[in-house]
């Protein structure tokens, strides 16, 4: 089910935005929106819908067999765990190593290949992608921690969406309560991928050394 709700949160950007500008055209007669702007607007806009699928797929991998009672059975079987949390993980990263692949596709490939793309949009493409991407690693790396020492994945997933926003707001109480001037612009970036790494190992440490599965 993450797996699908991933694959719809991709597509429907492109799609809605799609449908407006073709009934842009059959009823005035001209597109709303010229096409590379489009695809390249919509791919960055794609990407932070995705931002769902970051946390879902990762925040299901492990705590979703404890909340199924899958969990005690995999435990049985004669892979190891670490086994077991290297499968879970390639096809998380794979998955959303995908969902990054087909957007960035959208917005730097198939956009200039459809013509030029106007300045307004590829400014909101270059300035969009970094932080999206920034977020998406946050919000990876919380989840997959949380999936690792949480029962649910509800709360794995929600962990997850709750870092880049805590991050972001840690940084504004810094620039604007304390008169630190840049630190949202210049920290949100370098903090974000730090706290999702950081997370990621702590989780893979997590699930190796619990007594529990």
């Amino acid at each position: 089910m993450p797996l699908l709700v991933g694959l719809l949160l991709v597509v429907l950007p492109l799609g809605v935005g799609s449908a407006l500008n073709l009934f842009g055209y059959w009823r005035y007669g001209v597109f709303g929106e010229s096409w590379p702007s489009l695809v390249a607007r919509m791919g960055a806009v794609s990407l932070g819908t995705s931002l769902v699928t970051f946390g879902m797929v990762p925040g299901n991998a492990i705590a979703g067999e404890r909340a199924d009672r899958s969990a005690e059975f995999l435990a049985y079987l004669p892979a190891s765990r670490a086994a077991h949390l290297l499968s879970k993980g390639l096809i998380a990263v794979f998955a959303l190593a995908l969902v990054w692949a087909a957007n960035a596709l959208c917005a730097w490939v198939i956009a200039p290949a459809l013509g030029e793309v106007p300045a307004d949009s590829a400014d909101f493409v270059r300035t969009t992608f970094p932080w999206l991407s920034a977020a998406a690693v946050a919000v990876f790396g919380v989840a997959w921690l949380g999936s690792s020492a949480l029962p649910s994945p509800v709360y794995a997933a929600g962990a997850g969406f709750a870092a880049p926003w805590l991050v972001l707001s840690s940084l504004a109480v810094a620039e604007f309560g304390f008169g630190y001037e840049g630190w949202i612009g210049a920290g949100f970036l370098p903090v974000s991928i730090v706290v999702g790494s950081l997370s990621f190992v702590a989780g893979i440490v997590c699930y190796l050394r619990r007594i529990q599965p």
